[in-house]
């Protein structure tokens, strides 16, 4: 595998036009686009996080010198996938890796286990650069927010908006399994428990023992600090989280799309659940933290926005608006409308920036936001900025030149373009400045709930800030 890792190191050192077209050449080795596929297809999930895979080697003397084909690293991937190895037996397996083969091949392991090639590349870069969709892109139907102008057909339905994690399940039957994805492919850990009743209640539901499945809803656990937390959690079991679902599909509709409309796909849905309840019982379906979210109906823009009144007032934080004739969408689309931020008790606050956290991923190398002094609370804000606002702040906070990237369209070649730019400190100290805050509510502990950044309210002269 070391002429594998040797092709992502090759490919992270490039950037723009030519790392596509380098992409190009070197996904023509099978090994190389089979890397890519293990690692970037989101389907494809091995149960260990990188604490673990740390935990694994921090007392073992060091690598191998052979470097594993790859036929014996799909073996023991194939098996992770497979959850046929889980817990100290996939410890032991992934130890006996790391003393038996090279350094070059336990990086390409882990970072195949990790779904992150380092190499500045995702999905949807690899697939065109094969000009094919070889990689599967995971995304979920978004939300627009709500207007009335885009509700093309009345009745529609009113869903709650939880304080919760949007969550997708990837239910193998046969196998016993549910994996838990966020809604850009991130494995959550977290969920042994909940992932036992879901396999309980589609088995019961479907009558069925084989087959992969896919659920789409939102993860709560009691409140709504604790639920984001907790997902994220390697080695956790959020015993007391809630799955709440609001739609069902089979993993090919899933992928492909699904030709159901929502009235349709609610139908199938609602259907599940009565023949699970019809097997379990009353109180077989009330143990399980498996629910299905409650719909209504709303005939006219008047309506809507009253119910949205009513929730909020209950203490949800909105709801979601679906118009019946529309299908489920790997996209934003108008299917799903969000109403929830239009409240009179949201507000917005004048802050003090107190101190500059560093990004991840994407934003690694830049701000991934700011805190704040609210009344004594240190809050974090991480929404809001623009990605050059972000390498601005950075800059000023580390006192270094910064480069980020913005995706352009290119008039000449007629396709997007990535462009790097560089900013360099201002000598503004970037503590101390003022920012204008919007959030959502004050939560019991005092901080604010959906804080984001709207604006800066000072006024930069000659480096003081007045």
């Amino acid at each position: 595998m070391k002429h594998i890792y040797e092709s992502f190191e090759r490919i992270a050192a490039v950037s723009g036009n030519a790392k596509h077209d380098l992409l190009v050449e070197e996904l023509m080795n099978e090994d190389t686009l089979w890397a890519m596929k293990r690692a970037l297809d989101p389907m494809r999930t091995y149960g260990v996080g990188k604490k673990t895979l740390k935990d694994t080697i921090k007392k073992l003397s060091g690598h191998g010198t052979k470097h594993a084909s790859v036929q014996e690293a799909e073996l023991l991937l194939e098996r992770l996938q497979d959850r046929s190895l889980t817990g100290s037996a996939a410890k032991s397996e992934l130890a006996s890796f790391f003393t038996t083969y090279s350094e070059e091949s336990w990086h390409v392991l882990t970072r195949i286990i990790t779904k992150d090639p380092r190499a500045g590349m995702s999905g949807k870069s690899v697939n065109k650069a094969l000009g094919r969709d070889e990689i599967v892109i995971f995304e979920v139907n978004l939300a627009h927010p709500y207007t009335v102008k885009r509700v093309k057909k009345w009745p529609v339905k009113v869903e709650l908006k939880h304080d919760g994690v949007r969550t997708v399940c990837i239910a193998d039957l046969g196998a016993k399994t549910a994996t838990f994805l966020s809604r850009t492919g991130k494995e959550f850990h977290a969920f042994r428990t909940l992932s036992s009743d879901v396999i309980s209640f589609l088995t019961a539901g479907l009558g069925i023992t084989s087959g992969v499945v896919v659920l789409d809803g939102e993860v709560i656990t009691g409140d709504f600090l604790k639920t984001v937390s907790e997902v994220r959690r390697k080695g956790f079991d959020a015993k007391d989280a809630e799955y709440h679902i609001f739609e069902f599909m089979t993993e090919r509709e899933f992928i492909a799309g699904c030709a159901l409309p929502e009235e349709r796909r609610r139908g199938r849905l609602e259907s599940l659940y009565r023949r699970a309840a019809a097997v379990l019982g009353e109180e077989g379906m009330d143990s399980l933290a498996v629910k299905l979210i409650e719909q209504e109906i709303a005939h006219n823009d008047k309506e809507v926005r009253a119910k949205f009144k009513e929730k909020f007032e209950q203490g949800f934080e909105g709801i979601i608006v679906k118009q019946t004739h529309t299908l489920y969408e790997r996209s934003r689309n108008a299917g799903y409308l969000k109403l929830k931020d239009e409240v009179e008790t949201a507000g917005e606050v004048d802050l003090k920036i107190i101190d500059v956290y560093e990004g991840e991923g994407k934003y690694e190398g830049m701000a991934g936001g700011v805190v704040v002094d609210f009344n004594g609370v240190p809050v974090r804000i991480g929404g809001g900025f623009t990605d050059q606002q972000r390498a601005e702040i950075w800059a000023d906070f580390k006192g270094v030149s910064v480069t980020y990237s913005i995706t352009a369209w290119d008039e000449e070649q007629d396709e997007m373009t990535t462009v790097l730019k560089t900013v360099k400190p201002s000598q503004h100290k970037i503590i101390g400045r003022l920012v204008e805050v919007k959030y959502h509510e004050i939560t019991e502990y005092g901080s604010m709930r959906h804080p984001r950044f709207h604006r800066f309210r000072d006024i930069l002269n000659k480096g003081e800030i007045v």
